[in-house]
């Protein structure tokens, strides 16, 4: 399914494994532009404490999405929190993130 890149814009994969905790999970949305600029990953706010890639709003998560028309791909990490999870469990989360896409993004249709 084509994502709609306007308003109420839905992920093209949802809760995809970027690692082997449960909470390593990351929402994949494909740009639909001719020319394709590369996959930005976007990490959500909260401190290292809070949220989640659900938590997003239109005000933060907005203008990222208005970059799928402009040929980006984008990725939106979920992360191991604190305190549960201390320092620096996020970091390396996000870290190993990035490394998924380097690996695995083409096998999902992002620019790698």
């Amino acid at each position: 399914m084509a994502a709609d890149h306007r308003a109420g814009t839905v992920a093209d994969e949802v809760d995809v494994a970027y690692g082997p905790y449960d909470d390593q999970v990351l929402d994949v949305y494909r740009t639909t532009a001719p020319t394709r600029r590369g996959t930005i990953v976007f990490v959500h706010g909260g401190g290292w404490t809070s949220g989640n890639k659900e938590t997003l709003t239109a005000g933060t998560f907005g203008p990222v999405l208005a970059q799928l028309d402009r040929g980006f791909d984008l990725v939106s990490v979920d992360y191991r929190l604190a305190p549960a999870h201390p320092f620096p469990a996020a970091l390396d989360d996000v870290s190993l993130a990035i490394d998924w896409v380097r690996a695995q993004g083409a096998v999902h249709g992002v620019d790698t």
